[in-house]
């Protein structure tokens, strides 16, 4: 199985998205200050707003 070239394009492909995932998370921490957790929260607050501690 691992010579499978079906395997090693899905697992190539995984690969492309995950780099894709990782280089739009860093660019947003620059252009923003923010990481994704922060940025995650500061959505679900305004979503629920107002919401209470």
């Amino acid at each position: 199985m691992p010579n499978d070239p079906m395997v090693a394009e899905i697992l190539d492909n995984i690969r492309r998205v995950f780099q894709f995932v990782n280089e739009h998370s860093k660019r947003v921490v620059r252009e923003t200050g923010l990481t994704g957790p922060q940025l995650w929260a500061i959505k679900v607050i305004a979503e629920r707003a107002p919401i209470r501690v």
